[in-house]
């Protein structure tokens, strides 16, 4: 079953940077139902490169946050 993915932008002059205003575009794609049906569609290798990804991004997210809170506790002190 089609996931639907949607994205928005922002547009912007190129010479001043002002946004202009914002576009939305989305499109149905189909990643697969499970595991087995995406590893068909587009092989081990990019399911699990794309896995390892999502799961550094993930890892660094739950650094940031317990930074932000070692931090928070240091200027309470």
């Amino acid at each position: 079953m089609p996931t639907q993915v949607t994205a928005t932008a922002k547009l912007k002059d190129k010479d001043s940077g002002e946004v202009l205003g914002e576009v939305e575009g989305t499109i149905d794609y189909n990643f697969g139902d499970n595991l087995e049906a995406a590893v068909a569609l587009f092989g081990e290798e990019v399911i699990f490169t794309n896995f390892k990804q999502s799961a550094v991004i993930a890892c660094q997210s739950r650094i940031r946050a317990r930074s932000e809170e070692h931090t928070s506790e240091l200027q309470s002190h």
